[in-house]
């Protein structure tokens, strides 16, 4: 394949993927990525405690995605910077943003969000729809107190979001559940700044600046130029004055309307976050909610910065997740020292899944076996897992190798990742399947008697463990578990040791998978599913 670099899984077309896989490596090493992203939320949570509870120190801790911006510039400056370095010709894709103006000689410029934008409808429309969906969401749990939707401090606001709506926490509570959107809060109604504000943030846009150049030169030992420097200060300096806009707007209605109680998803999106520190600013109390059954299984700092340093308290799916919840706090604790409580809701969601497949016959063989993607996301940088690239790598050899071997294969891709465009990146593979098709049918898992996962930040690891199917998690170090937990979660998985070569490409040694799958399947162990996924008890959740 010559010193041609293909950037980007859409850049493959037409390649002779055996090849490409062949002759793959990766410029930046996983464990910088992940330490690169780290690195940079930890400076917005520096700044947000040095800041403290003031105005500019709530618009840092809104902004966290601009660490996740800067972060992502710099990761990818410094593959570009390596591959050059290397004399490699950079191929990518049209869909690529960010790639092409950092090799290129055009222009640069960063666009933020637009948060004015998330009010799709009019006011009274979005108040109209909010409505309808607060009388469908009461209804199924048969509370009949109308009249509290107009009475602010009678309600429970929440989110549309299914891990909202949709939860045992939400259904059984008794007051009125008051479905909100971007349309009640986001009206830009002379929402100017003071100059002394705007000179503040001038202030913090400059030391983020001064942090990204300094970083990258100390740190990774390239010196990024002023043409790209320059564009993320005023990207920074732009999105921050904007936040303070925006959430000044939000403080108005929000003063005016004082809700009560908030009930939000997990608190990654900028507007979440915005109405949570305005609601709480108000006296109101922000209860937020996981996603796809997180347990907090690990001592990452990501738990301290995205989900527990905007609410007042976390509702965890299941009891057993509420020590590891508060252990985690304990190794990091949430910016601005914020004294959430961590409750949890009893869900049995997956202690009934694993009643109803315990009593399923254990096969006698492995025959079939489905590989899980994990994502296909551009231009990717974020925490504990490995680039789109070095994953499809992954994924082909691994594929590869258990056909070889005689098992069909059933590729499980991720319903929201990007289709492949007609690239037949596996064609070629012998007895297998590529499919879209939602995990828990039976055309899916029901045709396999083993799964292969790579990421315990996934739902489908977790449902996975919870039938009578042999788990295979491939350990490439992503992810820092308690050291407890993971025992317990390796006593029901068998656990594909991986490594990362020179060529920063994902290693597997074959004759450990072959031993994994010769292996007869047995009844699980169910010590991690009744230490962290049972209810404590038949009742309410935590309500308290």
């Amino acid at each position: 394949m010559g010193r041609v670099f293909h950037y980007d899984f859409f850049s493959l077309r037409g390649v002779d993927i055996p090849q490409w896989s062949k002759a793959f490596w990766w410029p930046v090493p996983r464990e910088t990525t992940t330490r690169i992203v780290t690195d940079f939320h930890g400076e917005i949570k520096r700044l947000a405690n040095e800041l403290g509870h003031t105005i500019e120190g709530d618009c840092v801790l809104i902004g966290w995605h601009i660490g996740t911006r800067l972060a992502e510039v710099v990761n990818h400056y410094l593959a570009v910077h390596e591959l050059r370095k290397h004399s490699r010709k950079i191929v990518y894709s049209d869909r690529l943003r960010l790639i092409p103006m950092l090799t290129g000689d055009k222009p640069v410029s960063f666009t933020g969000e637009n948060l004015w934008s998330l009010a799709r409808d009019s006011r009274w429309r979005g108040a109209a729809k909010n409505l309808l969906k607060s009388f469908y969401v009461n209804g199924q749990a048969a509370r009949l107190k109308a009249m509290d939707h107009l009475r602010s401090e009678k309600c429970l606001f929440a989110f549309p979001n299914e891990n909202v709506r949709n939860r045992p926490y939400t259904r059984k509570v008794s007051r009125w559940v008051r479905i909100t959107s971007p349309e009640e809060w986001l009206l830009p109604d002379g929402c100017g700044l003071s100059p002394s504000l705007k000179g503040r943030l001038k202030e913090i846009s400059a030391s983020y600046s001064s942090f990204t150049g300094d970083y990258a030169r100390e740190k990774l030992g390239v010196e990024m130029p002023g043409r790209i420097l320059d564009p993320l200060s005023g990207f920074v300096a732009h999105s921050l004055e904007h936040i303070a806009e925006v959430y000044g707007s939000i403080q108005k209605r929000v003063d005016k309307n004082r809700p009560s109680h908030l009930l939000t998803p997990t608190a990654g999106k900028t507007f979440i976050r915005a109405l949570s520190l305005a609601v709480r600013r108000a006296g109101g109390k922000v209860t937020g909610f996981p996603h796809g059954y997180f347990m907090c299984h690990y001592s990452s700092p990501r738990v301290s910065i995205h989900e527990l340093s905007t609410v007042d308290e976390f509702m965890a799916y299941f009891p057993g997740s509420v020590e590891l919840f508060y252990r985690n706090i304990g190794i990091h604790p949430p910016a601005r020292n914020n004294p959430v409580r961590i409750a949890h809701e009893n869900n049995p969601v997956l202690a009934e899944r694993w009643s109803s497949h315990s009593r399923r016959a254990v096969p006698g063989k492995i025959r079939t076996v489905i590989v899980l993607e994990l994502s296909l996301e551009l231009e990717w940088t974020g925490y504990h897992c490995a680039e789109a690239m070095v994953n499809y790598d992954f994924y082909f050899r691994l594929c590869k190798s258990l056909s070889d071997r005689g098992y069909r294969v059933i590729f499980k891709r991720r319903p929201t990742s990007p289709g492949w465009d007609g690239i037949e990146f596996l064609q070629g593979i012998r007895n297998l399947t590529v499919t879209s098709e939602p995990f828990e049918h039976d055309s899916v898992i029901g045709q396999a008697e083993a799964v292969i996962c790579q990421y315990a930040m996934s739902s489908t690891f977790y449902w996975t463990m919870c039938t009578n199917k042999v788990v295979i998690y491939v350990d490439a170090g992503w992810e820092p578990w308690f050291e407890d937990v993971y025992e317990s979660m390796s006593k029901r998985c068998r656990i594909l040791h991986a490594w990362y070569d020179e060529e920063n490409r994902q290693c597997f040694d074959e004759g450990e998978l072959v031993e994994l799958l010769r292996r007869p399947p047995e009844r699980p162990d169910t010590e991690f599913i009744e230490k962290y996924f049972y209810p404590a008890s038949e009742g309410s959740p935590d309500l308290s």
